[in-house]
């Protein structure tokens, strides 16, 4: 894969069509060695689909970029075709063509972090639990991950069904579904916000409902 962002003319953040690994890469395929991929565009589009065929089954990669707005984005869709694939994913990020390593910071290190200064703040009154949400929920490497870490510090880790982690409107269902369960119904008196800045200062987000 070869990718210049944000823009087409700046420098490529995947670039190891040309280097290595080091340059930069976003790898998904699957994890079997002995697998052919071929790779055709839809019709009279930019739309790039990769087929991998395995011994187990055939999955596809679909790769595009929708149409800009105020950002640019990258979307890849993965698609079981028959059978079952098991699938991994690489992606490593390097700006300026492989000279720019970003600072990032793990989930995990930072969860601990949180749940440390949580449990310090509030001592023998602290609620230890731990509740993932959103579609970082679907990440079976991050739950195990969490799951150490919450079962370390005492924690209850409660999670998602993976099923329902890649479609936020079921998400917000269970959780609602959950909520009345447990007889938590609340008003229709909160306001709502498109677009909630950090900052309470700042000027009114683009698409916030708001005119400046």
């Amino acid at each position: 894969m070869w990718l210049c962002w944000p823009r087409f003319d700046s420098d490529a953040c995947f670039a190891a069509l040309l280097g290595s690994t080091d340059n930069g890469r976003w790898r998904i395929a699957p994890t079997a060695d002995d697998f052919s991929a071929t790779r055709k565009y839809h019709d009279d589009t930019l739309i790039l689909e990769t087929r991998f065929e395995t011994a187990d089954g055939v999955v596809t990669v679909t790769d595009f970029m929708p149409v800009r707005n105020n950002t640019s984005d990258l979307v890849r869709i993965v698609t079981g075709v028959s059978g079952r694939v098991t699938m991994c994913m690489e992606m490593i990020l390097r700006f300026g063509y492989g000279a720019i390593v970003p600072w990032v910071s793990r989930l995990p290190d930072r969860t601990l972090r949180a749940m440390e200064l949580y449990a310090d703040a509030l001592g023998d009154d602290a609620q230890k639990a731990l509740v993932v949400a959103g579609g970082v929920a679907a990440n079976q490497r991050l739950r195990a991950a969490l799951a150490e870490v919450a079962a370390e510090q005492g924690f209850t880790l409660i999670l998602p069904p993976v099923d329902l982690c890649t479609d936020n409107a079921a998400m917000v269902a269970w959780a609602g579904a959950e909520r009345l369960a447990r007889g938590l119904v609340d008003d229709l008196a909160a306001p709502s916000r498109a677009r909630w800045p950090l900052d309470p200062d700042a000027a009114p987000a683009l698409g916030a409902g708001v005119k400046a």
